[in-house]
């Protein structure tokens, strides 16, 4: 995943964090990532994502989501 990926919550996620406490219409949506790194003290990657209909970004792990359409450079 990297910056200007859509992506969308990925509800096969095998138990990530916080994913299954989300409402069923949250799976829907389509966001874009606007920034993504990797954590200074672990392997996770985790990134700002900016959903469809928010107004803000959400911080967003790998594992959470799926790639719906690649960004290409």
């Amino acid at each position: 995943m990297k910056v200007g990926d859509l992506v969308k919550l990925n509800k096969d996620a095998p138990d990530a964090p916080g994913i299954n406490s989300r409402p069923p219409s949250e799976f829907g949506r389509i966001g874009i990532i606007t920034e993504w790194k990797a954590h200074e003290d672990g392997p996770l990657l985790s990134g700002w994502v900016r959903w469809g209909g928010n107004v803000d970004w959400d911080i967003e792990y790998a594992e959470d989501l799926e790639v719906v359409s690649a960004h290409k450079r």
